[in-house]
């Protein structure tokens, strides 16, 4: 069973909350009501963040919108562990790459032989159309989210669940 990826935007507002909670059950319980009073701040990309990863990594863009730019300052437990983070410039930086690259642009510079051969998941060694539809989709999901959290100039946590 392979994990999922949630996105989750934050003001400057919510950041300092995470900052002045510090302890992981309070942090998850924070995270969850911003997503309840607001379900827009938050996406899930399912399992296809271990593929858009490796295609992101292999189009050698300047920023990667699955892995971030690293973990959020402070290294703060979310309940699941520490998640990655892209501050508001870095979202930016993101949204600009996205807005210039569409999917089969990502997917070529990958390709399904090479995603098979290096068994990623969700698909591992079967990569067809079907599972290309599904990384399609949930690219689009990816763009969209990125592109409203630049709008909104908010920082964004990317934890595994």
């Amino acid at each position: 069973m392979g994990m999922i990826l949630t996105l989750t935007q934050l003001t400057d507002a919510g950041l300092h909350e995470i900052h002045a909670l510090g302890e992981a059950g309070d942090i998850s319980e924070f995270v969850w009501g911003l997503s309840e009073a607001d379900p827009s701040v938050t996406v899930d990309l399912d399992k296809s963040y271990d593929a858009l990863e490796v295609m992101f990594d292999h189009a050698r863009i300047m920023v990667n919108p699955i892995s971030g730019q690293g973990t959020i300052p402070g290294d703060y437990d979310f309940g699941e562990g520490i998640p990655n983070y892209m501050s508001p410039e870095y979202v930016v930086a993101a949204r600009d790459c996205l807005v210039h690259m569409t999917f089969d642009t990502l997917l070529e510079a990958t390709g399904t032989k090479e995603l098979s051969k290096l068994r990623v998941p969700p698909f591992l060694h079967s990569w067809d159309a079907g599972g290309i539809e599904y990384l399609r989709s949930n690219y689009d999901i990816l763009s969209g989210f990125v592109t409203n959290a630049a709008e909104r100039s908010c920082h964004i946590v990317m934890q595994l669940g």
